[in-house]
């Protein structure tokens, strides 16, 4: 039990430590136009990953792609809220 105890005191300062980095910041957003009732964004990021954001008229919601990650939707989001989300 005593040598877990270094490893797993290891594993849990390095997973607080992670949570605590900086997500990147939004550097820009470029609008690529609309397609029927969904406008299409790519979302560059400080960290130099580029993300996708979808904006949906009918029915309203935004969709947020990061670089490695999952796409996710909400009806709530605002286009700058989203980007933010595409950069974490």
């Amino acid at each position: 039990m005593s040598r877990l105890m270094p490893t797993l005191s290891t594993l849990v300062l390095l997973s607080v430590a992670s949570q605590l980095a900086p997500a990147a910041q939004v550097n820009r957003m470029k609008n690529h136009g609309e397609d029927g009732s969904v406008a299409y964004h790519s979302v560059y990021c400080s960290n130099g990953s580029v993300g996708s954001v979808a904006v949906h008229r009918s029915p309203p919601k935004t969709c947020a792609a990061p670089a490695n990650g999952q796409t996710q939707c909400r009806t709530g989001w605002n286009l700058r809220a989203a980007a933010k989300f595409a950069c974490r």
